[in-house]
């Protein structure tokens, strides 16, 4: 072939824009026809109606899909409202999305000014995190809907039609947020008290224990909250002390002892009810990890198999709700700010510590025992406690671990050297004192860690119970009978002069750190797994209040 046939002529620019306008009108016809799809599956009265039926009826099955034909905008809605949470609008997510993915990519970087000040330095980070959760939320949404980043862009500026798309999605992402509402409210007072043991198979689940002074599952909202002695016990901060004085300040709006969604509420340690009853349905909630009762719940519906940080703080948004005297959803209730606490929730779950603590709810809902990014063997490590399903105990074990490697090296370190003998007190005051300590540690522990909380069960506590607490006192009280020869009580003594449960907290976990090098040294096994578990939860306490 000669050159002039062999080369291709460049496409001229009416060429060019010929083929962008078909490209646009074939993206407009798709998306409106999607969207009538959407528009046709059900009007809106009898979304309504049909919802406001299922309710009433107290239907235990999963009405996922009962308003919204699969694949069309509106059911992706119902998907996102979890996903991505329930606080930002769609249309906001994807105006931001289209602008990022029509940023040019060789433009250069945007200089940030240098903050003059504190407050500017506070407020560029506040923007910069908003711009990271509205890109993670893009990213969300362009991999739940198939061709929608495409399709977005490729409308070019028909701003109506993307407002209308989005209206549809949001559409969906309110109506799944206000039937997981509705659901949650009639069934929450079911999961205040440790639930009953896991049926055997095939059997069906126990009633829940009964709540004395009973909450209405219905109707008015004014029992709940700060009303009543267990929800008010389940919303207090893990930073304010559990007792009477603390929940009448909180109910009297005393300004010392604010309720904020920065702050990490007690029914967060709870057990995995509420993850199982919005992703398994309220008929499986009570049934043993992974098991399913009834027609399959949002999990199956919607292809997930692994929970994310935001699905979990999704659900403690709606259970915190739930368990509130506040009548209507909002975004606010007093100085609580549900979006301050979904993002709060997000943060604690991100990172090693907070996988660990999402494989606790995938085991609760589906039945597996580890994340697929976790190496096998820590899953036959962890052990499934089926009576007090705590998001500690995963994280609990990891630094376990690695305290046991640091208290190895420490004690090599501790072997090369002679310590200086302490002066110790009389053996009197030793022994008061040390009992003292062991009661106070261990009370310190159990209500930040919830290990055994509300564990009675029809007048009967399980001897597991009874033992794992004569074992936890004992070990407390061998370790400071031992320490009064090896360390001074200038320390300890410093701890009855702390008042909030963050320091206590702090100076326990240095106590248990020189417990592990010392038992170490004695090369005492027993002892030393003891107050390696006592330390990692204390090491757990530390990092839900932000350390």
């Amino acid at each position: 072939m000669s050159d002039a046939s062999s080369t291709a002529a460049p496409p001229s620019d009416d060429s060019i824009e010929a083929r962008a306008a078909a490209l646009e009108e074939a993206a407009k016809a798709r998306v409106r026809k999607n969207l009538q799809e959407s528009l046709l599956t059900q009007s809106k009265a009898s979304r309504k109606k049909k919802r406001k039926q299922v309710l009433q009826a107290g239907d235990e099955e999963d009405s996922e899909d009962s308003d919204a034909a699969p694949g069309t905008y509106r059911w992706y809605g119902r998907n996102l409202v979890r996903t991505c949470g329930p606080y930002v609008r769609i249309l906001t997510i994807v105006d931001h999305g289209v602008a990022l993915e029509l940023a040019d990519s060789d433009a250069e970087p945007l200089v940030v000014p240098v903050p003059r000040n504190e407050k500017e330095k506070k407020r560029q980070a506040e923007t910069a995190e908003k711009i990271k959760r509205l890109t993670d939320s893009w990213t969300i949404v362009k991999n739940t809907i198939p061709n929608f980043a495409e399709d977005m862009l490729e409308i070019g500026g028909d701003i109506v039609l993307r407002r209308q798309v989005c209206a549809e999605i949001q559409d969906g992402v309110n109506n799944a947020r206000s039937d997981d509402t509705g659901s949650m409210k009639i069934h929450s007072p079911d999961y205040l008290l440790p639930p009953p043991p896991p049926p055997a198979p095939g059997a069906n689940p126990m009633p829940p224990p009964d709540l004395d002074p009973p909450i209405p599952a219905r109707g008015t909202k004014v029992f709940r909250g700060m009303n009543h002695p267990v929800t008010a016990a389940a919303i207090r901060p893990l930073a304010y002390m559990d007792e009477a004085a603390t929940y009448a300040a909180i109910k009297a709006n005393d300004k010392k002892f604010p309720v904020l969604g920065t702050q990490l509420p007690a029914f967060m340690f709870r057990w995995g009810q509420g993850v199982k009853h919005i992703y398994q349905g309220p008929g499986s909630a009570l049934a043993g990890p992974g098991a399913n009762k009834g027609k399959a719940g949002n999990a199956a519906i919607n292809g997930k198999t692994e929970l994310t940080d935001r699905d979990v703080a999704y659900v403690a948004c709606q259970v915190r709700f739930a368990i509130s005297s506040v009548e209507q959803w909002n975004t606010m209730d007093g100085l609580f700010s549900y979006p301050d606490f979904y993002w709060k929730v997000v943060q604690i779950l991100s990172g090693e510590e907070g996988q660990e603590i999402l494989d606790r709810f995938n085991h609760d809902v589906f039945g597996t025992t580890a994340s697929s990014k976790e190496p096998a063997a820590d899953a036959a490590d962890a052990p499934v406690d089926e009576f007090a399903l705590l998001e500690a105990q995963r994280a609990a074990k990891r630094v376990a671990r690695a305290a046991e490697k640091a208290a190895i090296e420490a004690a090599e370190a501790a072997a090369a050297a002679t310590p200086a003998p302490d002066v110790a007190p009389t053996a009197r005051s030793n022994k008061a004192l040390c009992l003292q300590m062991a009661d106070n540690i261990h009370g310190i522990l159990c209500s930040i860690v919830q290990l055994y909380v509300d564990s009675e069960i029809d007048g009967v506590i399980p001897p597991k119970f009874l033992h794992d607490i004569a074992s936890f006192e004992e070990i407390l009280r061998k370790i400071f009978t031992s320490l009064k020869l090896q360390d001074g009580m200038g320390r300890f003594k410093s701890l009855f002069k702390q008042v909030d449960n963050k320091t206590r907290m702090e100076e326990c976990a240095h106590v248990l750190d020189d417990c592990a090098k010392m038992f170490e040294v004695k090369a005492n096994a027993g002892l030393l797994s003891g107050v390696l578990q006592m330390r990692a939860e204390a090491r757990f306490g530390l990092i839900c209040f932000g350390q």
